[in-house]
């Protein structure tokens, strides 16, 4: 869902996170400001 919206993976912090009773990984995505205003829809008036 975020790779659709425009997002770039920028990486993944493996176990970092507990969670029960063991770790999880967490994965980080980014999208730049002008990325995002490169590719926004129009917006409606």
């Amino acid at each position: 869902m975020l790779l659709a919206a425009g997002f770039v993976r920028e990486g993944c912090a493996r176990e970092c996170v507990r969670k029960n009773e063991g770790y999880v990984d967490e994965h980080v995505f980014g999208l730049l400001r002008r990325e995002w205003e490169a590719n926004r829809p129009e917006q409606i008036s």
